[in-house]
């Protein structure tokens, strides 16, 4: 469930059975129309999202770069 301090990113899985299962945000996903003969498609954004991890509701899921010197 989302709180209003979550402003909607959530991890949701997307797919269906292994290996086109993914945990993705709920909030970062872009929903593409059909243009032409290109079909309706979306893409989406791995969990734990920029914004996620920002607001305190993901931990960062990679080490930052080591600092130089």
């Amino acid at each position: 469930m989302t709180t209003p301090e979550a402003f909607g990113h959530e991890p949701i899985e997307v797919g269906g059975d292994w290996p086109n299962r993914a945990v993705v945000c709920a909030r970062c996903r872009w929903s593409y129309p059909q243009i032409g003969n290109r079909p309706a498609h979306r893409r989406y954004v791995p969990w734990p999202c920029t914004s996620a991890v920002v607001l305190g509701l993901a931990l960062r899921t990679t080490a930052p770069a080591p600092a130089a010197g």
